[in-house]
């Protein structure tokens, strides 16, 4: 039941395209020397065994950068909330090593200058496949994960003891569309957080006792702009968040999440590279 728990439980997902191409990186130099440590049926090969080894390696780094490229743009697999799991991470690793494995087949095919698959040939390699990368994948799979939960509460916890009452001055916010037909004008004691929808900014405010939500045909990036003198902070790609709302942050494996007042049942998320942010503008209030 315990493992179970941890299978179903959030996955964290990387920032940016370097940290993925640094996991696609290690993962093609731990294929490359465990080939040419083990060299197996390399008997036959009469060339550099290890420059064969560093081409399995670009193989490995060339499917999975094909592969994060399927799931991100083509099949728009949503990997940054709860429902992206520590299982649905491994699967998708499964998948990937069946993409690796036909890669490597193929590559071995034209090594042989043979074009005919063979289904039997085929299978034995998944297998091999299978059973060098399932142990690896489950272990770093379980280490990213209770890695990241350890962080991301360490963060939460330090936010937390910084985070008091605080008042906006009442300064009102102008805030237009990206053709200035539509002005929203509020205080920014109002102003709980604004969410990226496509073309527009969804803006979430407390107003007469109660939660009120506009839409303003505009991006995040214009209405960071517009409220650049204010208090209000970027903490995600799709969110900004008014940080004197802030009365609780929590941390899990994906991420801080900011539980704010006025507010029972969302949670903002906050990306790792803006953590800093919101940690200073924390540190300034209280000192």
């Amino acid at each position: 039941m315990s493992l179970l728990k941890k299978l179903n439980e959030p996955f964290p997902v990387t920032d940016t395209l370097w940290e993925n191409i640094r996991y696609l990186l290690f993962a093609g130099l731990f294929v490359t020397f465990f080939l040419y440590t083990f060299q197996p049926n390399f008997d036959g090969y009469p060339h550099n065994k290890f420059f064969l080894c560093c081409r399995f390696g670009i193989i490995t780094i060339v499917v999975g950068f094909l592969y994060e490229v399927l799931l991100t743009y083509v099949l728009k697999i949503n990997r940054t909330d709860a429902s992206w799991t520590l299982l649905k991470w491994i699967i998708s690793m499964l998948v990937l090593i069946i993409f690796i494995t036909i890669g490597n087949y193929s590559f071995i095919k034209y090594l042989n200058q043979d074009i005919t698959w063979h289904l039997t040939g085929f299978l034995n390699m998944l297998y091999m496949t299978f059973v060098i990368g399932l142990f690896p994948t489950l272990l770093s799979g379980l280490l990213i994960q209770m890695r990241a939960i350890k962080n991301n509460e360490s963060h939460a916890k330090d936010l937390n003891t910084h985070i008091v009452p605080t008042q906006n001055n009442n300064t009102f916010l102008r805030l237009a569309s990206s053709n200035e037909k539509q002005i929203l004008e509020l205080s920014n004691q109002e102003i709980l957080y604004f969410e990226s929808m496509q073309n527009y900014v969804a803006v979430y405010f407390y107003q007469n006792q109660q939660i009120e939500k506009e839409l303003i045909r505009n991006t995040l990036k214009n209405i960071e702009l517009q409220v650049q003198n204010s208090n209000l902070l970027r903490c995600h790609r799709s969110f900004m968040v008014n940080p004197n709302q802030v009365e609780k942050v929590e941390g899990n494996a994906q991420g801080l999440k900011l539980k704010l007042r006025h507010l029972d049942d969302v949670q903002i998320p906050v990306s790792r590279k803006y953590i800093p942010e919101i940690r200073a503008f924390f540190a300034k209030v209280n000192g």
